[in-house]
């Protein structure tokens, strides 16, 4: 993930850094958007069965990464002092939109007795309410 220095750069200065540098409202704005983003092509691009997988990796493999050097620099505290308050409430809207991705999927995948055309068309729109959430 880099170098000795590199990992310590971030534990120590990187890691607050990304949630101190703008005014509270302007890094929620962020945030908010950012998410909104993820989930509506997580949505969109669920019928796919990869990319909300993808999706939901990279953020498990990000955050578990980022406690990890934390951890190791004897940070933990910040971490988890950082995190938690959006990143409960972040992490899960992102899972809830991969499922929502991959329930998509599964429609075309498994119609049931439906056509797949009908499956896809029924999930999709009880999907919108999801993807406006």
């Amino acid at each position: 993930m880099g170098s000795e220095a590199e990992l310590e750069q971030y534990a120590e200065e990187a890691f607050e850094a990304y949630y101190s540098n703008y005014p509270a409202p302007d890094f929620a704005a962020q945030v908010w958007t950012n998410n909104a983003w993820i989930a509506a092509q997580c949505i969109g691009l669920g019928i796919t069965g990869i990319f909300p997988l993808y999706v939901l990796y990279q953020n498990a493999v990000g955050v578990g990464g980022a406690g990890a050097i934390m951890a190791v620099y004897g940070d933990l505290e910040v971490f988890f002092g950082l995190i938690l308050p959006h990143g409960l409430m972040e992490l899960t809207a992102v899972f809830i939109a991969g499922g929502t991705g991959l329930k998509l999927f599964w429609a075309a995948v498994a119609p049931g007795r439906r056509t797949r055309s009908r499956a896809l068309a029924e999930e999709g729109r009880a999907l919108v309410t999801v993807a406006a959430g």
